[in-house]
């Protein structure tokens, strides 16, 4: 039992010195442990293994892996930001009478972490508890839209190796995405032949960064030109006081956050460039 705590203890020690120091080889960790290199090399062979850290191509050094990332983000998702949206939620779906909903990302998918379901008769179902390929829909891509770029696009392009259905063009995709972060919103138009449009915009979590964001969706025939545009302008005001919630500022603080400074493209639908125009002094973080 005391070689099994030891050998936890260690472990422990090397991934907080890499999350505090950043990669590095074995003989600077044996160094700054105070362990023997062989001792070091064992640890870092059994946490790549787990994929706890990671072999750096270019240097050979170790850093962390994704897996402590993962861990990181269940720790987040545990915080009480599934409380702190509800009241944003049914406020959301009062206003539009349409079904309204808020999610996160995890895994490579966007997980719906609560709903308010529209009352009217043809309507967008339940969300709560879904789990979706991030690409299908307003909800995941406005997430997918303020993440590193170089990532998404290799993950886009990994899934592609899979065959997995419904994968967009990795070209389209990008030009998409980009498209989304001038706009600040993201808009999707059946995307799964049923008849359904969904429109969504960007929460911020508690680092700052895009995490998650809030949305409604319902049948078509309801969501003309002019409706998006008013739906987005009010997921816009919404996803700000919520992300001046979760990182403790007032709306005013949020706005002093620095600004992306792109303007819409050309093509966009004038109701779309007058959102942006009405919008753009709402300085938003860069992703």
């Amino acid at each position: 039992m005391a070689n099994q705590l030891g050998t936890i203890l260690k472990a422990m020690r090397v991934i907080e010195t890499l999350a505090d120091s950043g990669p590095m080889g074995v003989s600077e960790m044996s160094r700054r442990l105070g362990m023997h290199k062989s001792v070091v090399s064992r640890v870092l062979s059994t946490l790549k293994s787990h994929s706890f850290v990671r072999t750096l191509p270019d240097s050979g050094h170790y850093d962390l892996g994704l897996r402590v990332f993962e861990l990181g983000q269940t720790v987040i998702e545990r915080l009480p930001f599934r409380k702190m949206v509800i009241g944003h939620v049914e406020g959301l779906a009062r206003e539009t009478g349409e079904t309204a909903y808020a999610g996160t990302f995890n895994h490579g998918e966007v997980v719906y972490l609560y709903d308010a379901v529209s009352r009217q008769a043809i309507r967008l179902g339940p969300r709560a508890g879904l789990r979706r390929a991030p690409w299908r829909d307003a909800l995941g891509k406005v997430i997918l839209a303020f993440q590193e770029e170089r990532m998404v696009l290799a993950d886009l392009r990994k899934d592609r190796g899979t065959r997995r259905a419904g994968l967009p063009d990795a070209a389209c995709f990008h030009r998409e995405m980009r498209r989304i972060r001038r706009r600040g919103y993201a808009v999707e138009r059946d995307s799964d032949g049923e008849g359904v449009v969904s429109v969504a915009a960007p929460i911020r979590g508690y680092t700052g960064q895009v995490t998650a964001a809030i949305g409604v969706g319902g049948p078509a025939f309801r969501f003309t030109e002019t409706r998006i545009v008013e739906l987005c302008r009010l997921l816009v005001d919404r996803a700000d006081r919520v992300s001046a919630e979760v990182l403790g500022l007032t709306p005013v603080g949020l706005k002093k956050l620095p600004a992306r400074s792109e303007a819409p493209e050309s093509k966009q639908p004038a109701q779309h460039r007058q959102l942006f125009q009405m919008n753009s002094s709402r300085q938003r973080m860069r992703q």
